[in-house]
């Protein structure tokens, strides 16, 4: 009798907490001067859901940043979500565009926060305030092979730092080789994020662009 009062005291109601949709997957090098940028994120988040970049774009970001109007007919709904989706991921993927725009950059801030429920991504992209700002970023990707294959060898996460993106970044602060952007293999600039992007690869043809002791450039000094 006792046992059975006991088990009445209980509180069966268990207080699950909020589940992200997509991972809570947390940024590299947050509070160093390593810190990941956002564009690495949203490439390297898309990567651990085994998908491209493109498909978490059209499937959770887009309808968070597509709004509908109220005043639109029923058959218009359609072709105005598609037109609408279509304008969206070409803001951000294959261009550079969506980083000077302060609005853009906002906004997929805010879509991130709310699907990954991580409250720390707002470290992974400088705001820009004014129009002196618009050109603080690369229109193309810019890495270091020698981190990425030293990234590969450690088994450590594979990311772009957030001052690889920054025009005024010209070496890398741990190696002290110049940054490159042009892939090796095919010759070719990327854009910050790309519809396939997969990380430490070329955007473009897909090639791993890791390697150490190269032997074009000497270090400065």
């Amino acid at each position: 009798m006792l046992l059975g009062n006991e088990l009445a005291s209980w509180n069966t109601r268990i207080q699950m907490p909020e589940r992200s949709r997509l991972y809570h997957l947390v940024p590299c090098g947050t509070r160093t001067e390593l810190c990941e940028g956002l564009s690495s994120y949203v490439v390297r988040l898309a990567h651990n859901h085994g998908v491209p970049p493109v498909d978490v774009f059209s499937e959770t970001i887009v309808p968070l940043l597509v709004r509908i109007p109220r005043t639109l007919r029923k058959h218009e709904v359609e072709i105005y979500s598609i037109l609408a989706s279509e304008r969206v991921i070409n803001d951000y993927l294959e261009s550079a565009g969506w980083l000077r725009s302060t609005r853009k950059i906002e906004k997929l801030l805010e879509a991130l926060q709310q699907l990954t429920l991580r409250p720390d991504l707002r470290a992974l992209i400088y705001i820009h305030r004014g129009r002196r700002d618009q050109y603080l970023y690369r229109s193309c990707r810019a890495w270091c092979p020698d981190c990425h294959q030293q990234q590969r060898q450690q088994h450590a996460p594979i990311y772009d730092p957030l001052y690889w993106m920054f025009t005024s970044s010209n070496y890398c602060a741990i190696h002290n080789y110049p940054l490159e952007t042009k892939c090796p293999h095919c010759n070719r600039r990327s854009a910050p994020i790309t519809s396939f992007a997969k990380p430490g690869h070329c955007y473009n043809c897909g090639c791993w662009l890791g390697q150490f002791a190269r032997d074009t450039y000497g270090p400065t000094t």
